[in-house]
């Protein structure tokens, strides 16, 4: 990574965490509704081998990748949506909004929501719904192609695959139209 793009200030993403889209097989992108946060976890475990000798090698072992998402708002609608996606496969789009001209936008192939709700429903607060996902890994790295593979929502266009480096999300980049 380029130095400059570490020390810019234009890269800090100030109009972060849009709209959280999910799409059930065939159907439409469905905006289950606006961000306040969004947390990506990626993690692999340890394994280690013990030698005969006492020796111990470890290797990277297992991947895991998970997504916690915190929305703006809850009301019916949205918590009998969420609830009727329970146990299902569904893709999944975050806009991860712009960062100086570039619009950012993670895509999940597969997920399945877990049954983690958290509605903060504090006097001081406004209630926020808070939902977990496991993203499921892929047998080989993926493309989306931001015009047809992505929500219109997220104004990206590009008309080339944009292929993912992991298994598990693939990140669309580019300057909107």
């Amino acid at each position: 990574m380029a130095t400059t793009d570490r020390k810019d200030r234009t890269v800090i993403r100030f109009h972060s965490g849009s709209g959280i889209y999910l799409k059930d097989g065939a159907t439409d992108w469905e905006n289950i509704g606006e961000a306040i946060s969004a947390k990506l976890t990626r993690k692999s475990n340890e394994l280690a081998v013990t030698f005969m000798s006492g020796d111990i090698m470890k290797k990277r072992g297992s991947r895991e990748c998970s997504v916690a998402i915190v929305l703006a708002q809850d009301n019916k609608t949205i918590l009998d949506r969420i609830d009727a996606l329970m146990d299902k496969t569904v893709i999944m789009a975050i806009d991860n909004g712009l960062m100086g001209t570039k619009r950012q936008c993670f895509y999940f192939k597969e997920i399945e929501l877990i049954d983690t709700f958290d509605i903060d429903m504090s006097g001081d607060k406004h209630q926020a719904l808070g939902i977990s996902a496991l993203v499921y890994p892929q047998t080989a790295v993926f493309a989306v192609t931001p015009s047809t593979g992505l929500p219109t929502e997220c104004g990206l266009t590009g008309a080339s695959p944009i292929t993912g480096t992991n298994r598990f999300y693939t990140i669309v980049e580019e300057t909107p139209a």
